[in-house]
Order: C-alpha cells, then sequence, then structure tokens
C-alpha cells in the first residue's frame, strides 16, 4: 500500500485541486489552496450533498478555496474499487474517471496507476453486469478517452464489435461513424465551400464534414466525452484525408492536441456556431473527443499507413479467440457429417500458419472469429462459396498446394463441389485438417456400425474425384 500525490486540473475550468491519495484506506485528501466551483449544481445527488455540507461547515471561502486539508471517504457502495469517483464528482461537478486525474508524486506511481484503471474496469463491469446505474459510471470507455486508437486484428476478429461494446450505453448523439474507402477526401472528412442560389446570388458557404461536426459537438459541450469511429482507415488514404489535421494527433497527457493549426474555414465555423465569449484563432483536438479506428491486417490493395502517421496512434490488436459459443456452430455436409465452425476454423489457421510463409505475413490471413454470420452456416456450399474463396483467392493466392489437394482438386468450382459433399479437399500436408476430417470418419463409421451399413457404401461417402488420376493400386489391377 502506497499513498500517491495526485491533482485534478482542466484547462479553462474554475477548479483546481491536489490531492493525497491512500490506496490503504481508500481516502482522499483534498489539499488547502484547492478549488471548486463556488456555484456548482451538477453530479450525483451525494455528491451535491457533501458539496452543502462543505459549504455550510466553512471548509471553503466564497470563491471555493479549500481553506484546509478535507478527508473525502469513500462511503458509497463499490467506491473502494474507484476510490476517486466521488472526489471528482465534489470538485468538478462530474466524473469523467481517471483521466482527470494525474498522479503527479509518492510512492510506486506506476505500479499504483495501473492498479487504479484495473480497479476502475473491474469496478464499472461490475456494474454493468448488475444493470446498475447512477452518476457515477459511465462506460469501459475511460482505458481509452482522449486518445486515438487503431483497433486492429485479422478479418473477422471482431474489432467493429470490440468498439461496440465500448460505447454500450453511450447515446448516439455523442458519436459519429464513418467509413474511409479509395475516393473519400480531405473535403468529405473536414468540409468544403459548396455553391448555394439564393434571390440570383451565389454564394459557397463552408459545408461542415464529420470531423467538424463532431470537433464543434466536443467544444461546446466540455462535460461530455464524443467519439468519431472511421472504419476501415486503411482503405482510405488516410494521411491525405487527415491533411493539416495529422498534426493535432500528438496528443499531450491530458489528451488535448500537444500542437494546434491554423484552418481558416474551421475556425470561421467554429466561431460562428459555438457561440463561445472566447474568439478562436486556431484548433486542437479536445480531450473529449476520442478518435476511433478499425484496421484489417491483411487487406489487399489498400493504402498503406506509414510510420509517422501510425505513431500517432495507440494500436490495440483484436486477439483472434474462438469462445465456446462457436463450438455449437456446425458446418453441416451433404453425406450428413459435421463439424464445429470452431473446430474448422482453428484447423484452417494452423495451416495457415505452417503452410504459407511465403514472404507474406500469414499470421494476419487467418479466419477471424466471425469472419462468417450464422446464416453462412445454413448449408455447406454457401459455407465454402464464401470461407474456401477466401483461402483460395487470397491467403493461397500463388500456391494453391500450400492449402488445398490441387492433385485432386484442380479448381475452385472443384473445391467448393468436393468440400460440400463432405470429402476432404485440403493437402496432405495441412496436419490439423487431416486429424479433423479422420475424426469425421471414424465418427460416422462408428455410426454407421451400430446400424450395419457396409464401410464405403454410405450416401456421399468419399470417391475419387472425376478424372483424377488413378492409385498405384489401381494401375497394378489394371495390368
Amino acid at each position: 500500500m502506497a499513498k500517491i500525490k495526485i491533482e485534478l486540473k482542466r484547462k479553462g475550468a474554475n477548479y483546481s485541486a491536489t490531492a493525497i491519495y491512500d490506496t490503504k484506506s481508500n481516502i482522499v485528501k483534498i489539499e488547502k489552496g484547492s478549488k471548486m466551483p463556488p456555484t456548482i449544481t451538477g453530479g450525483s445527488q451525494i455528491a451535491k450533498d457533501e458539496r452543502t455540507k462543505i459549504r455550510g461547515g466553512k471548509i471553503v471561502d466564497a470563491e471555493g478555496v479549500f481553506q484546509d486539508d478535507y478527508d473525502i471517504n469513500p462511503v458509497q457502495q463499490g467506491d473502494a474499487n474507484t476510490p476517486l469517483a466521488r472526489a471528482s464528482d465534489i470538485i468538478a461537478g462530474f466524473n469523467n474517471g481517471l483521466k482527470d486525474w494525474k498522479i503527479i508524486g509518492g510512492d510506486y506511481p506506476e505500479y499504483i496507476g495501473k492498479t487504479m484503471q484495473e480497479w476502475t474496469i473491474d469496478y464499472k463491469r461490475k456494474k454493468c453486469s448488475s444493470g446498475e446505474t447512477d452518476d457515477l459510471v459511465h462506460t469501459d470507455n475511460d482505458m481509452y478517452l482522449g486518445q486515438n486508437v487503431i483497433f486492429y486484428g485479422v478479418p473477422g476478429c471482431g474489432k467493429s464489435h470490440e468498439i461496440k461494446k465500448i460505447l454500450e450505453g453511450v447515446d448516439t448523439k455523442y458519436y459519429k461513424r464513418i467509413l474511409f474507402h479509395p475516393e473519400y477526401s480531405y473535403s468529405d472528412f473536414v468540409g468544403q465551400l459548396h455553391p448555394v442560389t439564393e434571390g440570383g446570388n451565389i454564394t459557397y458557404p463552408f459545408v461542415p464534414g464529420p470531423f467538424t461536426e463532431i470537433l464543434l459537438d466536443a467544444y461546446k459541450d466540455r462535460e461530455h466525452d464524443y467519439f468519431l469511429i472511421i472504419e476501415e482507415i486503411n482503405r482510405g488514404n488516410a494521411p491525405a484525408i487527415f491533411g493539416d489535421l495529422f498534426q493535432l494527433l500528438d496528443r499531450d497527457d491530458n489528451g488535448e492536441s500537444e500542437y494546434s493549426i491554423y484552418n481558416k474555414e474551421i475556425i470561421r465555423y467554429l466561431n460562428k456556431w459555438e457561440r463561445s465569449e472566447e474568439y478562436r484563432d486556431n484548433i486542437r483536438i479536445p480531450k473529449n473527443l476520442t478518435i476511433f479506428a478499425t484496421m484489417n491486417t491483411c487487406d489487399q490493395n489498400v493504402f498503406t499507413l506509414d510510420t509517422a502517421f501510425k505513431r500517432r496512434w495507440r494500436m490495440s490488436r483484436i486477439e483472434n479467440k474462438f469462445d465456446s459459443i462457436l463450438s455449437t456452430w456446425k458446418i453441416r455436409f451433404e453425406n450428413g457429417k459435421d463439424v464445429s465452425w470452431k473446430d474448422f476454423a482453428e484447423a484452417v489457421n494452423d495451416a495457415i500458419l505452417n503452410n504459407c510463409n511465403d514472404g507474406t505475413a500469414a499470421e494476419d490471413k487467418q479466419l477471424g472469429t466471425h469472419f462468417i454470420k450464422q446464416c453462412d452456416l445454413t448449408s455447406a456450399r454457401r459455407f465454402a462459396e464464401k470461407v474456401l474463396m477466401y483461402l483460395w483467392d487470397d491467403v493461397a493466392k500463388y500456391d494453391k498446394s500450400q492449402l488445398f489437394d490441387t492433385k485432386n482438386y484442380k479448381t475452385l468450382d472443384m473445391v467448393i463441389d468436393g468440400f460440400a459433399k463432405g470429402e476432404n479437399v485440403f493437402s496432405p500436408n495441412c496436419a490439423q485438417l487431416q486429424e479433423l476430417y479422420n475424426n469425421m470418419k471414424q465418427s460416422k463409421q462408428t455410426d454407421n456400425d451400430a446400424a450395419g451399413v457396409p464401410s464405403g457404401t454410405e450416401p456421399g461417402a468419399d470417391r475419387p474425384v472425376e478424372g483424377a488420376p488413378e492409385t498405384a493400386d489401381e494401375e497394378q489391377n489394371k495390368e
């Protein structure tokens, strides 16, 4: 256990505080000289009651300055897991998790900071799972707030689903989702001048793009977090789309752009609609605007992200991990056999990693957990037309024999037809796939033995492909 020195500040806000956080007692001691707004009314009811007590006890002066140290005790259920929640709620009138607190000294600050973040995440998960809500709980997004984050991984691993989980419970008015594509431009993203005819006169007003729109929202409402979601960021020329906004992606420790830029049209638009007393002569990304993006790691014919661009993003890889539910998803072949999607995909991924190391990134070509939807399992043929086509055209693009039995299945049509019938269309070098098919064959034979069906006579039994070369034994018998 340890004591750490922390501070709560926000640029332009009418409050600031330094405190000592005791990790053993979970008491936050607000230090003398700290300040809360004298007329603050926001926050949870518990925070409002505490502020009434503070003001009534003359603990702060008329300006809201603390005249002595003041202990905030974690009396609310759950506060032991979020020891700073009530402190920020009392001082600032709202709680955005740990992002507003900064560790400035004390014992083991790095360890304590990590522990504080884990406590907050666990607490929020417990509250969400129990169905409880209160003013102190937002979502699991706190660990990403005020950052630029790219979620990346193999196709179908659940990148967009991860963002969906993070934003669970966030009102749609607080985020915008867009998609980058080869024709998407800076003008689409930021905004552009559009001709408008009124009364015979032509004017060219600035029509904002999604970035400028949500930037304005975040400036106007500093007490809420806003999110810009960019799907498939590498399908467009991202550095060109961001243009001069590239400079804003460098953020300081508080989550605000470290450097500002001058953009006349955006500044003019913000000054017109923000309705702030302060005239803005430059722009920054504020700390309450978070940017999420998704990126497939194996897409063909897409734009690459250069190092200078990527280093300004936090890279978060989505683990391609199959859960138990996917074991119940079955691929049902026309011969009556079946195999789980989980077992099949893991066997294919093993083959990709072991056989497709031809200078390409084999790891990035694996099948993602949700590469398919459950509706793709309505027939083995429909499944094959999606999955095997990907394996044939993209994964084994230059050497089909890496994955497929090209001696007996020479075309994609033959592969799809054989697979749908339950035949083993894969290369003998794919060990885990061979084991999977052997297990299916043994399981089917066991069922046939119980039913009294002779081996090899069941409908749809594996058989040589029409026109395939004869085996050595067949050739010897013919002679």
